[in-house]
């Protein structure tokens, strides 16, 4: 059964990294057409025009369709979750209540790790999923 995620989609060039924040189905390849294209993140730091000194890496989507998705129950990557919520904690940004409920819903008040992703799940059974520990 496929599931649709929220993730990152590679382009740029080498050692020039872009990315867009997509919606796609977790069956396909990274850069494999979307069903939605909803953001770009580009993690090169730049300065900023107004205040000399000053880099910030840009970010940007449609918050709409972003509450749309998580909505129908798209799942966030690692990632894109802890971008998520890195807007959410900033006092520079607003976000949509239903996102941030979404977010609280979905976060270990220890550790905010995303119910689903990988190290959750290690965390909640005490294994090492790698090692097959158990």
């Amino acid at each position: 059964m496929a599931i649709v995620r929220l993730r990152l989609a590679c382009h740029g060039q080498r050692n020039r990294p872009f990315f867009h924040i997509v919606a796609i189905s977790n069956l396909k390849a990274r850069d494999a057409k979307p069903l939605e294209k909803l953001g770009e993140y580009d993690p090169i730091p730049k300065p900023r025009p107004d205040e000399p000194g000053v880099v910030e890496k840009k970010i940007t989507w449609d918050v709409d369709r972003v509450r749309y998705w998580l909505g129908v129950g798209a799942q966030p990557s690692e990632t894109v979750a802890r971008l998520l919520e890195q807007v959410i904690y900033s006092p520079h940004f607003a976000i949509p209540y239903d996102i941030y409920r979404f977010l609280e819903a979905n976060l270990l008040p220890e550790g905010k790790l995303f119910k689903g992703t990988r190290a959750f799940r290690e965390a909640k059974t005490g294994a090492s999923l790698a090692t097959g520990e158990a």
